[in-house]
């Protein structure tokens, strides 16, 4: 009974991101985000079946998840004027401390994933041992500029 509760949770979820994102109830588009939901759903419990993944956030990274999102509309500046100047951007290797298995360490890098690629001049390509790889289409000069969250 559990699983199928994770399995509706996970469904209706994406069920509204697809309404989010479609921006469109006409029945075809209603019936799509039912069928992709499901598929994203089963794919997810499949996931989760096979590796479980236990995160144990601190609440305190919370505020570099308000940095992050703060520096969305810098970013979308930074971005338009780098495309105007048609840049190609470059790579970036800075150090993060990407430690162990343990449910502390998962969650950090993942909140640090999600939140360092969240504006679009940065994508966060992976996280290592000792390195994040981020790809910057305008790079400041400080290389914390590629954790806006602060997570390293």
């Amino acid at each position: 009974m559990r699983a199928l509760a994770r399995w509706i949770t996970w469904w209706a979820a994406l069920a509204a991101l697809w309404l989010v994102l479609v921006d469109n109830t006409k029945l075809p588009e209603l019936l799509a985000g039912v069928v992709a939901a499901a598929l994203g759903a089963t794919a997810v419990r499949a996931v989760e079946e096979r590796h479980p993944v236990r995160l144990s956030p601190h609440p305190a990274w919370a505020a570099g998840g308000l940095r992050a999102l703060a520096r969305v509309p810098l970013d979308c500046w930074v971005l338009a004027v780098a495309l105007a100047r048609r840049r190609r951007g470059s790579f970036r290797a800075i150090r993060f401390r990407g430690g162990g298995d343990d449910p502390e360490s998962v969650a950090r890098r993942a909140l640090a994933e999600a939140l360092d690629s969240l504006g679009p001049n940065s994508y966060v390509i992976g996280i290592g041992d000792e390195v994040m790889l981020v790809h910057q289409l305008d790079p400041p000069d400080d290389p914390a500029s590629a954790d806006p969250a602060g997570l390293r």
